[in-house]
């Protein structure tokens, strides 16, 4: 990895968490050591729910939902395909 690559992964930081509360547009995620609030980014593909667990990312002062790793509902995805 160069130094570049190197000074770009210290500024972002991934946890996994479970969602304990939906506030608003806002998700109240809670693990052992934090309790944090975040926003689903666009690139996450399922609305998730309070017990779900979730991987959320941390850029700057801002945090993410950015993949739901298990959901207490299960679901069904189609994926299609347009011309």
């Amino acid at each position: 990895m160069n130094k570049i690559m190197s000074s770009l992964f210290t500024t972002t930081q991934l946890i996994t968490a479970k969602i304990e509360e939906i506030e608003n547009d806002y998700y109240i995620l809670k693990n052992d050591q934090l309790s944090l609030k975040a926003k689903k980014a666009v690139s996450c593909m399922f609305e998730p729910s309070i017990g779900d667990k979730v991987m959320a990312c941390q850029y700057d002062e801002d945090i993410y939902i950015v993949s739901l790793l298990e959901s207490i509902n299960p679901t069904t995805v189609n994926i299609m395909a347009y011309d």
